[in-house]
């Protein structure tokens, strides 16, 4: 039974503790309950609004969705309480204790928490935006999906605490201390994070966009699938990160310093690098296409799978550099030194690599069509089976490169350098060699083997055609290996009409199905089955293993052959659901 505030406040005044009473939804908005002692009260949805509440304790009360808004609840205990739901904007809290309760998605908006105490409580998805408190506060607490945005958290020692999933947009944590503190799914969008410090930092898939971390200094710390966009990261030090899967696009990292960090798979079109250090920085598979890196210096950089397409790596020092497999198409690396750089199978289609160093570099299997490498320094290069059709490589020194079946259609060699190497089996059709110095060169012509003119397969050895001796059952029976496939592709043609217009018309001219009439169903369908499957056969035992235009051949008999048997089936069936049964018809 709801007892009258009236009765409470006289329970008050008399100095007793109100215990085990049902209070719920009562309003005290504005009245004077100091020192009142509540114990084990039902209080959901009360309204202490402006109330004084200074020195009240709360134990083991239940205060769900309780207003609390402008009350004084200074030197207030709150232990063992439920205050899910809870208002506490504005509220006097100096000296208040929450000890061992539940504060879920409490409501302290721009509220002064800086001398309250929080021991043991639950925050989660409660609302503290712009609140002011510090560290002291947070260590008491469990934060998940807390509402932190715009609070001012300048300095603090916030190391070993979670904000998992936090929101703290627009936060202000300049100079803040994060070791081993947790970030996971936490939104910093714009928010402060200038000369901040952190070891061991967990902040997969946190989102920093637009947020300061420049002159940040970080290490061994996972950002996994993190949101960088349009951050500010500008002279940060930052030391065996894991950044795979980031998205950096349009991040400023000018005069940044990293040394170590993954970024596999990151996106950091746009992004700025000017003046930029890269130690020993993974970007496999890394999206970059049109980066700038001029200005910047990479050290050992694993750019395998990268996407580079239009970057600018004009002059840059890239000695021993991995770039297997880099779309590198329409990339600018002249001047660049590339000295030993793994360029295997990289794209290279129009890119500019005039005057680069690519002493002793691996460009196997590269594709360099219509690349410009005028003036470029490829001596003791690999180029076995590259590709450098159309290719400029006027005045290059290919002294000593190893070309072995290399493909240089029109490609320009005018005054370029091939003494002592290896052009072994290189396709040079349409090249322009004029000046080209060859001394000592080895020299041989790439060997074409020849087809069978039947069938177009590689002829052996000894001109013999393997697939033609393999179709040689086929071939015996009507002399020449192209008559087996035509017959069965003319019976697969045949059986087509039999099965879809001569056996449909003599049925529908029955009325029902009489003997007749059904008997010329069940002939059509098994003159339509048998034609079809000699066709098949013959078109497996002469042309199964064909190429060209039998193999075409071969296909499209064997489809038309399936299809009419399914259809005979399909009629079949619906003779058998129609009580009419094929052997009847027989």
């Amino acid at each position: 039974m709801t007892i009258d505030p009236a009765t409470i406040e006289q329970t008050i005044a008399e100095g007793k503790t109100v215990k085990g009473e049902d209070l719920t939804g009562l309003d005290f908005a504005r009245k004077r309950l100091a020192n009142a002692v509540f114990e084990g009260c039902d209080l959901s949805g009360a309204d202490f609004s402006f109330a004084d509440l200074s020195g009240t304790g709360f134990r083991e009360c239940k205060l769900p969705k309780a207003l609390f808004r402008g009350a004084l609840l200074n030197r207030c205990v709150f232990r063992d309480c439920e205050l899910a739901g809870s208002e506490f904007e504005a509220a006097g809290l100096e000296d208040t204790l929450f000890q061992r309760s539940r504060l879920s998605q409490c409501r302290f908006v721009r509220t002064d928490l800086r001398k309250a105490r929080i021991d043991d409580c639950s925050l989660e998805e409660a609302d503290l935006t712009a609140a002011l408190l510090g560290a002291a506060q947070l260590r008491g607490a469990r934060l998940s999906m807390t509402t932190l945005e715009e609070v001012n958290l300048t300095g603090e020692d916030l190391s070993g605490l979670e904000f998992n999933r936090c929101r703290l947009t627009k936060a202000r944590l300049r100079g803040a201390k994060l070791d081993r503190a947790s970030l996971k799914e936490a939104r910093l969008d714009f928010a402060d994070l200038h000369k901040v410090q952190a070891r061991e930092l967990a902040a997969e898939q946190a989102v920093f966009e637009g947020a300061d971390l420049s002159e940040s200094a970080i290490l061994n710390s996972a950002f996994n699938a993190a949101d960088f966009a349009d951050a500010k990261l500008s002279r940060v030090s930052w030391q065996n990160l894991d950044l795979s899967g980031a998205n950096l696009a349009g991040a400023d990292l000018s005069r940044a310093a990293l040394n170590g960090v993954e970024m596999a798979g990151a996106n950091l079109k746009g992004v700025e690098l000017e003046g930029a250090e890269l130690i020993a920085c993974g970007f496999y598979g890394a999206e970059l296409s049109g980066v700038s890196f001029e200005g910047s210096r990479l050290v050992r950089p694993d750019l395998e799978e990268a996407k580079l397409a239009g970057a600018r790596l004009k002059e840059l020092a890239l000695s021993q550099a991995n770039f297997k497999g880099a779309d590198l198409a329409g990339a600018d690396l002249s001047e660049a030194d590339l000295a030993g750089a793994d360029l295997s199978f990289a794209r290279l289609a129009g890119s500019d690599l005039s005057r680069a160093v690519l002493a002793g570099a691996n460009l196997i299997g590269a594709r360099l069509g219509k690349a410009s490498l005028r003036g470029a320094n490829l001596s003791g290069a690999r180029l076995s089976q590259a590709v450098l059709d159309e290719a400029d490589l006027s005045n290059a020194d290919l002294s000593r490169a190893h070309l072995h079946q290399a493909r240089m259609r029109r490609a320009r060699l005018t005054g370029a350098n091939l003494s002592d190497s290896e052009l072994v089996e290189v396709e040079m059709t349409g090249a322009d060699l004029s000046d080209a110095m060859l001394e000592g060169a080895r020299i041989t012509r790439r060997q074409i083997k020849p087809r069978c003119s039947v069938c177009g397969s590689f002829l052996e050895p000894d001109g013999s055609c393997r697939a033609c001796h393999q179709q040689e059952l086929g071939a015996h029976i009507l002399s020449r290996r192209s008559r087996p496939v035509y017959l069965a592709l003319y019976l697969s043609l045949l059986a087509g009409p039999l099965n879809y217009v001569f056996t449909p018309l003599l049925s529908a001219s029955a009325a029902g199905f009489q003997s007749l009439n059904l008997k010329w169903l069940g002939l059509g369908l098994m003159a339509g089955v048998l034609v079809s499957l000699v066709s098949l056969l013959i078109g497996i035992l002469t042309s199964r293993k064909s190429e060209g235009r039998e193999r075409r051949l071969f296909v499209a008999n064997t489809f038309l052959a399936v299809m009419n048997l399914v259809v005979c089936g399909l009629v079949a069936l619906a003779m058998w659901g129609l009580g009419a049964p094929l052997w009847r018809a027989l």
